[in-house]
């Protein structure tokens, strides 16, 4: 336990000598490579939360994967097609009479055809692919998640401080893993293809819905956009941070870099 805070205390000195500091934090964009920037901005997307000043707080990854990602599951959009399914030896649903007697006597007569009329529902639709796309897209952000920030803690603005210690990042990642997984693993899910990128009419059927959890899919797949769009990654990172801050578990050589992006939050440098 001590040494737990000991680690504690030298990050948050650490960070504080960064911000304290007349020159620059130190951190350059340039300088990261791809996996870097894309662990980075992995990190503050899946650990943002809502901006409470606002009239309507924008929805988190977190509340999206462990609440609305299940109730979307258990009522997702669907066409449904009726068809007229030939068996032998076997009914399923209502026996089209016509095409049943017709189909006995093509070829030779067999008495134990039928020809039955069925509903089927088809969930490959283009709100479900936006949907999956974007939980594919969230399980690759969890996996980028470095082990030195898993194990660190999430810092909170003082004006909710008082609500909101410091969390644990490894138990909000946690919870969001377990029900991505239980998400993935559901039979309806695999039907639905992944598109290569959603579109604009993705996006379109899915902001049409009537379920209104299809507008806070929309909501966090733009966000995922914005936060790794080049333009205006660090913009975002930068907002985001000012929300939530999160910080390694350790001060040394692994967690300096991420202490530094912490710093350059803090001091406006992506401004």
């Amino acid at each position: 336990m001590d040494r737990a805070l000991s680690a504690g205390d030298a990050v948050l000195q650490a960070l504080l000598a960064e911000v304290l500091a007349t020159r620059p934090s130190g951190f350059t964009p340039a300088a990261l490579n791809a996996g870097q920037q894309f662990a980075i901005g992995a990190t503050y997307f899946l650990l943002d939360v809502p901006d409470p000043s606002l009239p309507a707080p924008s929805v988190s990854v977190e509340r999206f994967i462990t609440y609305t990602l299940g109730r979307l599951l258990q009522q997702l959009s669907r066409v449904t097609e009726r068809q007229r399914v030939a068996y032998t030896g076997r009914v399923h649903g209502r026996i089209d009479w016509p095409y049943t007697i017709k189909a006995r006597y093509t070829e030779e007569y067999d008495p134990s055809r039928y020809v039955c009329r069925e509903v089927r529902r088809r969930y490959d639709t283009l709100e479900n692919q936006l949907l999956k796309y974007l939980v594919e897209e969230i399980r690759a952000c969890l996996l980028a998640v470095p082990r030195v920030m898993r194990d660190g803690g999430c810092y909170y603005p003082a004006g909710i401080g008082s609500a909101h210690p410091p969390d644990a990042t490894a138990i909000r990642l946690g919870r969001m893993e377990t029900a991505l997984n239980r998400a993935r693993y559901h039979v309806r899910y695999r039907e639905i293809t992944r598109p290569l990128a959603p579109t604009a009419e993705h996006l379109l059927s899915a902001e049409r819905s009537r379920q209104e959890e299809y507008a806070e899919l929309v909501q966090v797949y733009r966000h995922y956009r914005q936060m790794f769009s080049a333009p205006t990654r660090w913009q975002y990172l930068a907002r985001a941070g000012r929300r939530v801050l999160p910080l390694p578990a350790r001060a040394d050589a692994e967690g300096r870099l991420w202490i530094q992006i912490g710093a350059a939050v803090v001091k406006g440098e992506f401004a």
